[in-house]
């Protein structure tokens, strides 16, 4: 239940406070248990695969969708012969389909992010930053929202004489610079 997509971190998860499992009503062997990532067993149990992963920060990771990690929900929808799985996590809403290899996400619309902190420029009406719990942060410019960083989004800060110098702070320390107002990278302190 850790974070790594080969499941060798045993005791690097968060299953105190991430899991979840559904089993198929119309095949009890293909059963599905979410973490960190989401894994589905075509055997009752025996032998697991992965088939969502929240991160590409390994290498060798196998073709699988990323979705975002922190799963707290697994429901196989009533009627749909269980063909159709849903899964909750601190992303949002994922239709599941084809056997768990097509997930859909339906969270357009819903308003499910906790706010940590806030960055506004002084000198440009349309440009805020966020940082979520769980959801990165994103920087809204003129009228769009794009993504920043992920995980944890912290402090945000637009600079109050150039709105192209943002920065976006991260868990432990890290620090991501803007200086071209658009993309951001880590800096080494």
């Amino acid at each position: 239940m850790g974070y790594l997509y080969n499941g060798s971190d045993l005791t690097a998860g968060q299953g105190h406070y991430d899991l979840c499992i559904a089993a198929n009503p119309n095949n009890k062997n293909e059963v599905y248990v979410g973490g960190v990532n989401t894994w589905k067993s075509t055997d009752g149990g025996s032998n697991w695969n992965i088939v969502t992963i929240w991160s590409d920060q390994d290498n060798g990771i196998p073709a699988v969708p990323a979705v975002h990690a922190d799963k707290h929900a697994l429901a196989f929808q009533p009627g749909t012969t269980g063909t159709v799985l849903w899964e909750g996590n601190d992303g949002g809403i994922y239709k599941v389909t084809n056997s768990g290899s097509t997930y859909e996400d339906k969270s357009n619309g819903i308003i499910i992010s906790q706010i940590y902190r806030i960055g506004v420029s002084q000198t440009n009406s349309t440009k805020i930053m966020t940082g979520l719990q769980d959801n990165g942060s994103k920087l809204f410019n003129t009228g769009i929202w794009t993504d920043v960083n992920g995980g944890d989004g912290m402090e945000c800060i637009i600079d109050y004489s150039n709105p192209n110098y943002m920065y976006s702070t991260y868990t432990e320390g890290q620090i991501s610079i803007s200086t071209n107002g658009a993309t951001f990278q880590q800096m080494v302190i």
